[in-house]
């Protein structure tokens, strides 16, 4: 069901916001950008790079994400 996929990342989004861990986000035209969540919403998710710039990512935009320094 959709609203358990979206109950699930809401759980995910706000425990690794919680813990400031770093998550690596590719997105469907290559672009990749790694940084720390400050903010989500349904349509899209707030980082901070590690040089403390922030960038509003869309959902429908990215491909996958993890948490940083994982498998590539």
């Amino acid at each position: 069901l959709p609203e358990g996929v979206d109950g699930f990342e809401l759980a995910y989004l706000q425990e690794q916001q919680k813990a400031n861990v770093p998550l690596h986000f590719t997105l469907f035209d290559g672009q990749t950008f790694e940084g720390t969540v400050v903010g989500f919403s349904p349509y899209q998710i707030t980082i901070r790079e590690a040089g403390g710039d922030e960038i509003t990512l869309n959902k429908l935009a990215i491909a996958y994400y993890r948490k940083a320094g994982g498998v590539r």
